[in-house]
C-alpha cells in the first residue's frame, strides 16, 4: 500500500492523513471515473434511442468519450447563440447567413453522429445556396425541433460550461476514421 494508505480489518483502505473511506480500496478517483462511465452510458443511450449514431461520434472524436461529452457540451452552448441566429436569417430573408449558420450546424451534428438532423441541415444549405426560400422555410421548423431534441437531451446530462476550456486546457486535432 502506499505510504498515505492503510489497510482496515474489513479489507478496505482509508487514507491514513484524513481517515476517510475509500470503499474496497478504490480510490475516490476510481469511483468518479466509475459514475461518470454510468453517466456516459446512460447519456449514450437515450442519444442513441432519437437516432445519434454514437459510434460515428466518437469515432470523430478519437473514440474517446469525454472528448466526445465535451463535443456534446460545446454543440448544447452553441445553440444559445446558433438557433436565434438561424431564426433571424430566416426572418429577414438572408439566405446567405442562413447558409452559413446552417452549414455550421450540418457539420457539427455530423460530427456528433446526429445524421438525420445533419441531412436536413444539408437540404436546408442547398435550399439556401440556390436561394430556395420555400425549401428552406418548409425546412426550418423540423431542423429546430430536431436541434432542440438534442440540445435538450445533452444538457439533462451536461452541464451548461463543462464543454468551456479555459486558457490551460489543449486544444486536440485529430481526423476522423469514418467512411465518407
Amino acid at each position: 500500500l502506499p505510504a498515505d494508505k492503510v489497510k482496515t480489518g474489513d479489507g478496505d483502505t482509508k487514507n491514513s492523513i484524513d481517515g476517510n473511506d475509500t470503499a474496497g480500496g478504490k480510490a475516490g478517483s476510481d469511483k468518479e471515473a466509475d459514475e461518470d462511465k454510468k453517466d456516459n452510458e446512460s447519456l449514450f443511450k437515450e442519444l442513441e434511442n432519437i437516432g445519434v449514431d454514437i459510434k460515428e461520434g466518437l469515432a470523430y472524436s478519437g473514440h474517446d468519450e469525454e472528448s466526445y461529452r465535451s463535443i456534446l457540451a460545446v454543440f448544447s452552448d452553441e445553440e444559445k447563440e446558433k438557433a436565434p441566429k438561424l431564426a433571424q436569417a430566416l426572418i429577414d430573408g438572408d439566405l446567405e447567413s442562413y447558409g452559413i449558420y446552417i452549414h455550421s450546424l450540418k457539420s457539427t451534428s455530423k460530427a456528433l453522429g446526429a445524421k438525420e438532423l445533419s441531412e436536413l441541415a444539408a437540404g436546408s444549405e442547398a435550399a439556401a445556396k440556390s436561394k430556395d426560400m420555400e425549401t428552406v422555410r418548409k425546412n426550418h421548423e423540423k431542423v429546430m425541433e430536431l436541434y432542440l431534441q438534442l440540445v435538450t437531451l445533452i444538457r439533462e446530462y451536461i452541464a451548461p460550461d463543462e464543454g468551456r476550456m479555459s486558457a490551460e486546457d489543449d486544444i486536440i486535432e485529430f481526423m476522423p476514421d469514418v467512411d465518407e
